[in-house]
């Protein structure tokens, strides 16, 4: 795909996140728990929250979080605030770049691509009836991912590109319960299953994509596909719950025509129209809240020259977002065709 910036808003849910939040009213916490009790309650948190099976969870999270084909974005999660948790949003901050080198083969070029995500899932849990008291927490996902790969013209029409990926990522969760007394009872049940951990991870991953390009007359039609994969495994674990050993998939098309428009303060100018799909698949799938997305845009792109700073072309403009449980818009800042 397009090496570019963006930032965008969507919605959806995500519900996998938060079973463990349905044992927050299951404790007593106006009674002082004892030592045996509060291993007890611990060992309960962890029946009904099962965090094995939440490392595909935090994969998926990762995975998404430096991901060059998905849009930087900022969600509100609806599903969530439907259910009485308050103000669950999941933001994301994206730079992919990409830089490409001419070989004496005429028909392969290579390229090398890195990607600096940064994720923050964020809400507020109710600690009993009526919502006086809750718990403040996030989960924060930084990640780098460097690749490298080629360019392989099959025919005049067909590229492929195939390439290999590695990365390292950070992720943690604090929990914030306030002036809550139910906070120093609460805090000792749920910490390092649930909240207050972290943990680092290594990202391996491999990606083989295609590129479609055909001339007409008054527009160009490129097209892009492509099928990631990335394995995390985690690190210097916090605690021994928090264990991350999980491939998350994904598959995204782009197809974009660019039209002519002439010159706009001394620049050729084109109007680039964008259609695109994004589909999670695997182990992953529908781990964050939605299974796929479609993206339809508009955009103006300005070729700088190749005597300019960034040589090539710059696009400007904007997409909305539909699919199920997803719904935004975002803006398309990057390089062009």
């Amino acid at each position: 795909m397009i090496a570019q910036t963006e930032f965008a808003y969507r919605k959806f849910r995500l519900a996998p996140f938060f079973a463990a939040a349905l044992f927050l009213g299951a404790v007593d916490a106006r009674a002082q728990l004892s030592d045996e009790a509060v291993l007890g309650a611990r060992d309960a948190v962890r029946e009904t929250f099962d965090p094995a099976r939440a490392g595909i969870v935090y994969a998926a999270s990762i995975d998404f979080a430096v991901q060059p084909d998905i849009a930087t974005a900022d969600f509100s999660l609806d599903g969530l605030e439907d259910t009485g948790i308050g103000d669950p949003h999941l933001r994301n901050a994206r730079l992919p770049l990409r830089h490409r080198f001419d070989l004496e083969n005429e028909s392969l070029s290579a390229f090398i691509q890195g990607t600096i995500g940064y994720q923050d899932l964020s809400m507020e849990l109710p600690l009993g009836e009526g919502g006086s008291d809750v718990v403040r927490t996030d989960w924060r996902a930084r990640g780098i991912d460097i690749g490298a790969g080629l360019e392989y013209r099959l025919t005049s029409r067909w590229t492929l590109l195939p390439s290999l990926n590695v990365g390292v990522a950070d992720l943690q969760n604090k929990a914030d319960y306030g002036d809550s007394p139910l906070g120093p009872i609460l805090r000792p049940v749920f910490e390092g299953i649930v909240f207050d951990w972290d943990t680092n991870a290594w990202i391996a991953g491999a990606a083989l994509g295609a590129r479609y390009e055909r001339p007409f007359d008054r527009f160009r039609l490129l097209a892009n596909m492509s099928a990631s994969s990335n394995h995390i495994r985690s690190f210097d674990e916090s605690s021994p719950d928090i264990v991350i050993r999980d491939t998350a998939s994904t598959l995204d098309l782009e197809i974009n025509t660019v039209h002519p428009l002439g010159e706009f303060a001394g620049l050729p100018t084109e109007l680039v129209t964008v259609l695109g799909a994004t589909s999670l698949v695997g182990d992953a799938r529908g781990e964050l809240g939605f299974d796929e997305f479609a993206e339809l845009g508009l955009a103006l792109q300005f070729e700088l020259g190749e005597r300019s700073l960034l040589p090539g072309a710059i696009r400007i403009g904007a997409k909305a977002i539909i699919g199920p449980d997803v719904s935004g818009w975002s803006l398309i800042i990057g390089r062009g065709i």
